[in-house]
């Protein structure tokens, strides 16, 4: 889709990050445009082609105006690159998740989050362990919890989950439940989803959830990683420590630009968790220490 906001986009280049083969001695450029002008090289012919590209916004990419399934490597490119998905616990749109929606085909939670009745239907229907398995989560994660189930309401074809708990005499559908908890079912469901997308980036996903449930939603995560890329953001140096070291990374600002550091290459920070133990990581990131030491 191209960047946030109104940015203009003046370069953009596609290559191989390293030969694609015995044909190619090294890395293979397949596009190079600058101003919505330059080449496209077809893989097939291994010809160049100048081409003008018409793009609609300042800050479309020339890649997504790629339609053409003939262009082998930038149309598959562009249709991976299309279903990555960005969740952010700020936008998720908890009006929309109380409300009935519509029953859909093989779907994703969308970044809003707002077919997460739909996904959990599809998921009671066609995978029934993973639900379960989210139903379990559940009752670890959340004291009273007694069942979860998706039922047909609202205009035909439409569909909500409701929600059973410890000293209700009568079920809660999600329009009763508090964001925390629907933010909760998010995050699970997508950790458990039998096709996930191939990238999640998800901003803040221990934002308004309970703290004692972080460590079993870092786990989920840790879990779901084998089956696919998720790229977390957080604040929280609770959040934080029930990772792995190899797992963390620090982003600092460096020189106008952004600096990728993985921690448990610091030497010096190593030698601090020997001598103090790995809960130093916590109180160093809310000293802002973390980073001075990397």
């Amino acid at each position: 889709m191209g960047p946030v906001g109104n940015k203009h986009v003046t370069f953009e280049r596609i290559v191989s990050a390293s030969p694609l083969g015995d044909q190619y001695e090294r890395p293979y450029l397949f596009m190079n445009v600058k101003e919505g002008q330059g080449i496209i090289q077809y893989p097939e012919s291994k010809k160049f082609k100048r081409q003008d590209i018409a793009l609609k916004r300042p800050n479309q990419l020339a890649l997504g105006t790629i339609n053409n399934p003939a262009m082998g490597t930038l149309y598959n490119l562009k249709e991976f690159i299309h279903d990555w998905k960005f969740y952010n616990s700020f936008n998720v749109a908890n009006e929309k998740i109380r409300k009935s929606v519509p029953t859909e085909q093989e779907p994703i939670l969308q970044e809003d989050a707002g077919n997460l009745s739909s996904v959990l239907h599809y998921l009671l229907l066609e995978y029934p362990d993973q639900f379960d398995e989210l139903k379990q989560y559940l009752k670890y994660m959340v004291p009273g919890f007694r069942d979860l189930t998706v039922k047909a309401r609202g205009g035909p074809g439409e569909v909500i989950a409701f929600w059973r708990e410890e000293g209700m005499d009568y079920d809660l559908s999600l329009a009763d439940l508090s964001d925390g908890i629907l933010r909760l079912i998010c995050w699970i469901t997508l950790c458990l989803h039998p096709q996930p997308p191939a990238l999640m980036c998800i901003d803040e996903p221990d934002q308004g959830v309970h703290p004692r449930t972080l460590p079993i939603l870092a786990g989920l995560f840790e879990k779901a990683c084998e089956r696919t890329q998720i790229i977390l953001a957080t604040h929280s140096s609770y959040f934080l420590v029930n990772f792995h070291l190899s797992r963390l990374a620090v982003l600092r600002k460096q020189e106008n630009n952004i600096v990728f550091i993985k921690p448990y290459t610091s030497r010096i920070l190593l030698s601090n968790l020997e001598d103090f133990g790995q809960d130093e990581i916590e109180l160093m990131h809310r000293n802002d220490e973390l980073e001075v030491l990397l």
